[in-house]
C-alpha cells in the first residue's frame, strides 16, 4: 500500500512541474568545445557539456562538465559538478559545488557548500555568508563575513573571518 501512494503522488508531483522551469543546454561537440553564454534568462539554467563561460543572467545555474568559468549572475544559486571551476560573479544564495579545484574572484552570498581538492579566495574576492568546505589545500586572501567551517589538510588565512572558525 505504501509503495503505491508513493508511486501516486510521485505521478501528481510530475504532471503539475513545468517544463519550461529550466533551459536545458545539451553541448556535446568535439572535446575541446568551449559554450559562451551572455544572455539572460528568469529560468533556472542546465548545463551539460565539456565547458562553459558564462557571463549572463539565470535564476539557478545548474553545470556539469569538464571546466566553467563563471562571470555572470544568479538570483539564486550556483550548483556545479566539474574539475575546474573559475568564479568571479555573484550569486545571490550560495554555491553548491564539487569539484577538483576551484578559484574565487567574485561575490559569494548566502550559505556555500564546497567539496574540493584545491580552493583559493583572491583578495578581490567577497564572501558574505557561512562556508562549508572540505578540501585538500585552502587559502584565503579576502575578507569572509559569516561563520567558516573547513575540513582541509592546509589552510591558509591571511585575511579577517567576521564570524566564527572552525576547523
Amino acid at each position: 500500500m505504501k509503495t503505491m501512494s508513493f508511486a501516486t503522488m510521485f505521478m501528481v508531483f510530475c504532471y503539475t512541474t513545468t517544463l519550461s522551469a529550466m533551459e536545458v543546454h545539451n553541448h556535446h561537440e568535439e572535446e575541446n568545445g568551449i559554450r559562451t553564454e551572455t544572455d539572460s534568462t528568469s529560468d533556472d539554467y542546465l548545463f551539460l557539456g565539456h565547458a562553459l563561460h558564462f557571463s549572463g543572467q539565470a535564476q539557478d545555474l545548474v553545470f556539469l562538465g569538464k571546466e566553467l568559468t563563471f562571470s555572470g549572475q544568479t538570483q539564486l544559486g550556483l550548483v556545479a559538478a566539474c574539475e575546474k571551476l573559475i568564479y568571479s560573479g555573484r550569486t545571490g544564495n550560495g554555491l553548491m559545488a564539487a569539484c577538483m579545484d576551484i578559484a574565487i574572484d567574485g561575490q559569494l552570498s548566502g550559505t556555500n557548500y564546497v567539496a574540493c581538492r584545491s580552493f583559493r579566495v583572491s583578495e578581490k574576492a567577497q564572501i558574505a555568508g557561512n562556508l562549508f568546505l572540505a578540501s585538500a589545500k585552502a587559502s584565503f586572501d579576502g575578507p569572509i563575513h559569516g561563520d567558516l567551517y573547513v575540513a582541509a589538510g592546509e589552510i591558509t588565512i591571511n585575511e579577517t573571518v567576521h564570524g566564527n572558525v572552525t576547523a
